[in-house]
């Protein structure tokens, strides 16, 4: 199955395995970045075992107008419900052979969209690096199915 077909966005839970991106129109992501949480403290010092990400930037190098906003929709609808983003993200186990798929939920931030350069024979801008931020993530599931 082809990558696009598993990147997801939702407001709710249920509604992730419905909601692609691409069905709003919104490309995969170019790039994305993990702030792993994988520290190693000894547990003579208090530590505990933790696996995962407690954030994440998930980011497009360029979006129109109209995609940036429908980006914009569902993180302000984020904020103004339970404060939770729900994606669907592929993820490195710690390895580049080891690749997979995980549902997740977190807290979204989303960079300023500013028209970087219009588009020719339109009425609409191209936005260039936009950043949607999650934090505070929780692995919903690990093998989401598709």
């Amino acid at each position: 199955m082809n990558d696009i077909f598993r990147w997801r966005i939702a407001n709710a839970e249920a509604d992730l395995p419905m909601n692609p991106l691409f069905a709003h129109g919104i490309p995969s992501p170019t790039q994305i970045e993990y702030k792993d949480h994988t520290t190693r403290i000894s547990q003579s010092e208090g530590g505990v075992a933790r696996h995962g990400y407690i954030n994440l930037k998930v980011m497009w190098g360029k979006l129109t107008t109209s995609q940036a906003s429908t980006l914009r929709t569902f993180v302000e609808t984020a904020k103004s419900g339970t404060g939770l983003l729900y994606m669907t993200i592929n993820k490195l186990d710690g390895s580049a052979s080891n690749y997979g798929w995980v549902d997740i939920s977190g807290r979204p931030t989303l960079s300023d969209i500013v028209p970087d350069q219009p588009i020719v024979a339109s009425t609409g801008y191209l936005h260039s690096n936009i950043v949607l931020e999650l934090s505070n993530i929780t692995i919903l599931d690990d093998t989401p199915s598709f």
